[in-house]
């Protein structure tokens, strides 16, 4: 199979996948039923009426419209540059559709509350605390994380390997740069895997609070599984890439194969992914009827800065503070300020690779 032909697979499967997502969350509004716009409860035949009616369309609208926009940069990507350009784009966008999707369906579900039964409407929000031990071995999977480890240290024992064996010339760019990189990606990832561990605030319903300490539960789980790919991706990545500089006469030294198995592991990535979110929306659709009204009373405005990215208060036990639709980081936090300093190493790594080459 040619390159080319890879390209086209793979893009067919990200278009593919793109749409079963648009189909889930298309009707996301009526999760809990007819009687229910989003989690707030609303009048029977709420949605043939012009306030449901309405609201349903703008947000198809918002979905269809980023969705047309992903595939027309795609298709003049694929025009003008090719299926590989078409494929990486496409794969980025759709990364980035998530944030967009999760965005859009939080402003509307606050526009759903205006519209919301008040008789039928549950007790006010409370701040509730789960002080039960969580730690990240709680989530993860006792074999995948000794697998990681052997993988990295078998790619690292490999590049030295190689560096021992070499007749000519090393080049210490790739021998020391590579794993220095894939080891600095996973630091990061460590470390935002332990933020999301040890996140125990969130407001939850006062007469709920079994059902929505579960859902929260089952958020940092299913999460920090996306974590782990992440850290997979990465160390069967060095594998390659260790493989590749010290034999370099293996399979896996040609392009063609490297590009099989990216497409290969979007695919199991996928699918994986997929599985394991079942658990989280079956803990979802156990707080039917049980989310209560957002409040109006937001975090005091003179501790956010740079238009509403970073907040700083150390009192806040979070590292992350909801304003609005969208999330500020919480400078206060120690691991903040280690996922700041980590961002700005890949500015640093970024602009001596650039120099370098």
């Amino acid at each position: 199979m040619s390159l080319h032909n890879i390209y086209i697979v793979g893009l067919a499967t990200v278009l593919l996948v793109r749409l079963l997502e648009i189909g889930k969350v298309w009707n996301i509004a009526k999760f809990h039923g007819e009687e229910w716009c989003f989690d707030a409860p609303v009048s029977p035949g709420f949605y043939s009426t012009p306030p449901g009616s309405n609201l349903l369309r703008a947000f198809h609208g918002r979905l269809a419209a980023w969705f047309g926009v992903e595939l027309a940069v795609t298709a003049i990507l694929y025009a003008f540059a090719g299926s590989g350009w078409a494929f990486w784009t496409l794969c980025c966008t759709s990364a980035s559709s998530a944030l967009h999707t999760a965005a859009t369906a939080k402003r509307f579900a606050r526009e759903a509350w205006k519209h919301a039964l008040p008789d039928r409407a549950p007790a006010p929000s409370r701040l509730v605390a789960d002080l039960a031990p969580r730690t990240v071995h709680s989530y993860d999977l006792p074999v995948l994380r000794w697998a990681l480890r052997a993988g990295t240290a078998a790619a690292l024992a490999i590049l030295m390997a190689g560096w021992w064996r070499a007749a000519h010339a090393v080049n210490w760019m790739v021998l020391a740069g590579i794993p220095a990189v894939a080891l600095y990606l996973q630091a990061g990832l460590l470390l935002i895997r332990r933020m999301v561990a040890e996140w125990r605030v969130c407001r939850i319903p006062a007469s709920c609070p079994e059902p929505a300490l579960e859902w929260r539960d089952e958020a940092r789980a299913f999460h920090i599984f996306a974590v782990e790919i992440v850290r997979a991706w990465t160390v069967l990545l060095l594998l390659v890439a260790a493989v590749r500089g010290a034999f370099p006469a293996m399979p896996l030294a040609k392009p063609a194969f490297l590009q099989l198995l990216v497409l290969l592991l979007v695919a199991a990535s996928i699918v994986l992914l997929r599985y394991r979110r079942r658990r989280f929306v079956a803990a979802a659709q156990r707080l039917r009827g049980l989310t209560s009204r957002p409040s109006d009373a937001g975090l005091p405005s003179r501790n956010f800065h740079l238009a509403g990215l970073v907040y700083h208060d150390s009192e806040h036990p979070a590292a992350f503070v909801r304003r609005g639709n969208f999330f500020a980081i919480n400078l206060a936090h120690p691991c903040s300020r280690l996922l700041v300093a980590w961002l700005g190493g890949w500015l640093l790594i970024i602009g001596l690779v650039w120099r370098i080459s």
